[in-house]
């Protein structure tokens, strides 16, 4: 039983190493194209900035890999709910269901949070007035909560690292 489970954990990780190396080289694809074909093509507005031939596909890639991320988190969080049993709640003395609740909420909190205080002034940006309120608070809001959250992990990361000891055998 445990090999047949390691040969499925391995097959998993193949499959997203593989996964990981093709998104990673058309991303790469992409953006060496963006930056190398067209990238300084005068704005036919404004001669001063530039238009670069190719920000649609950058923008349609972005939208894909976008919706992407929300599909396999959808669908891992109903697996998860689907399949998680009172057994599996503690794993090896690791409160995993407990860990993943909080990081769960801690992420929705500081969503809504970020949106709710979020700055909704209108900006000037190449010359041109932006004002819809809902997405200058989206727009912080992401901005914000991405600098949080990567300041939560560094420090907790720091944390556990200085609480990690290994037992001499």
């Amino acid at each position: 039983m445990k090999l047949k489970n390691r040969f499925a954990n391995l097959a998993e990780e193949r499959i997203s190493q593989r996964v990981l190396y093709v998104l990673t080289g058309i991303a790469a694809l992409i953006f060496v194209l963006f930056f190398s074909v067209g990238f300084y093509v005068p704005l036919a507005e404004n001669p001063a900035f530039n238009a670069p031939l190719l920000t649609d596909a950058l923008i349609v890639f972005m939208w894909i890999l976008f919706g992407l991320t929300v599909l396999v988190m959808l669908l891992s969080v109903f697996h998860t709910v689907k399949t998680i049993s009172v057994k599996q709640r503690v794993v090896n003395g690791i409160p995993t269901y407990r860990i993943t609740t909080v990081v769960f909420g801690t992420t929705f909190v500081c969503l809504v949070l970020s949106f709710v205080f979020g700055s909704s002034d209108s900006m000037v940006i190449n010359g041109a007035t932006y004002a819809d309120k809902f997405w200058l608070k989206a727009s912080d809001m992401f901005v914000t909560s991405s600098l949080v959250l990567l300041l939560a992990a560094i420090g907790v990361t720091v944390f556990g690292a200085t609480r990690y000891y290994r037992k001499r055998k």
